[in-house]
């Protein structure tokens, strides 16, 4: 929660995390960054963008998740809590983005980095093709751990 002048309560259980959390980031981006408060987010309304936005995106986790493919093409779908509006993922740790050699790099990087990803894409699409799930997002659970079977499997 935030007190009047927006910044996080100290009296709440997390008050020093998020505290710490904003003065972090504060000094790593060289600006104030104050967490929204999680109340100001709309998850009850079903036509709310906040909603839209967090159900995709719990749905596309835990359906990526749990395709059973070699290849893994997301983070690792753990839980979530819809009412709470939190999904958990694996932290994928460090990772090489594209517009790096795209940007920073020579033509040739950039060339091996763009046949990289276009394999990549070419190969959720073979693993996804023919499996769409049972569920429309606004169907998913309250709650649900990586192991709940919702999605068919064609």
């Amino acid at each position: 929660m935030k007190d009047d002048a927006g910044t996080a309560d100290q009296s709440e259980p997390f008050g020093p995390l998020v505290h710490a959390a904003e003065a972090t980031l504060a000094d790593v981006l060289g600006h104030p960054i104050r967490f929204a408060n999680s109340d100001s987010h709309n998850l009850a309304d079903a036509g709310a963008w906040d909603r839209q936005r967090f159900l995709s995106d719990w749905a596309g986790s835990q359906f990526l998740s749990g395709l059973g493919s070699a290849a893994q093409h997301s983070p690792q779908f753990y839980g979530g809590n819809r009412d709470l509006g939190f999904i958990i993922l694996e932290d994928l740790g460090h990772h090489r983005r594209l517009v790096d050699p795209l940007l920073h790099e020579a033509a040739a990087s950039a060339e091996k980095a763009l046949f990289r990803y276009s394999a990549c894409l070419g190969k959720l699409l073979a693993d996804t093709i023919g499996k769409l799930p049972t569920l429309t997002i606004g169907e998913l659970p309250a709650s649900a751990s990586a192991s709940w079977a919702g999605w068919k499997r064609s």
